[in-house]
């Protein structure tokens, strides 16, 4: 069966950790995160951290980056989830910021 192209997350991640997508738990299943757009709405510059399993920096591909005032951030890679697993995300400003991440997903 082919990848298929998947949204994974579209909206503004909390200011306390917050689960922003959950891989199928299915066997055999599996998807790949393989970009997240950060966009800033605020005229104020402001951070978040994104990672897997939680926010820490031990799991974190992206930690306490700082997004441009009006600007916006773009991370490209691939980041194998295995069933059941999580990415995580937390923002300083709330509000400020607005996540969209997806990737491809499969059997």
């Amino acid at each position: 069966m082919a990848d298929v192209p998947t949204r994974l997350y579209l909206g503004q991640p909390g200011t306390a950790a917050t689960t922003i997508y959950t891989a199928p738990a299915t066997v055999g299943s599996y998807v790949v995160v393989r970009g997240v757009h950060i966009a800033n709405t605020t005229t104020a510059a402001a951070t978040i951290t994104l990672g897997i399993g939680g926010v820490t920096a031990a799991v974190a591909f992206y930690f306490n980056v700082s997004v441009p005032a009006s600007g916006a951030l773009d991370w490209t890679g691939m980041l194998v989830l295995a069933p059941g697993e999580t990415v995580q995300s937390i923002q300083g400003t709330a509000l400020a910021l607005t996540v969209t991440a997806s990737g491809i997903s499969g059997p």
